[in-house]
């Protein structure tokens, strides 16, 4: 989720964790930083938010 410390990426990372979601183009680095140091290989998800107005109600909009 968003607000993942350092710590929480090498836990995730040393347990072998499916993928870590990633939140900004920082936090990429910060994964790809930590992997790298523990010569592993961090599978990353990114979330991405588009600028598109989706014409529907705004209790249902995306």
């Amino acid at each position: 989720g968003v607000g993942k410390t350092d710590d929480d990426i090498r836990q995730a990372l040393a347990r072998g964790i499916g993928q870590i979601n990633a939140e900004s183009a920082p936090e990429v680095a910060a994964i790809s930083a930590i992997a790298a140091d523990m010569d592993v290989v961090a599978p990353v998800a990114l979330r991405v938010n588009v600028d598109v107005n989706p014409e529907t109600h705004a209790k249902i909009s995306t």
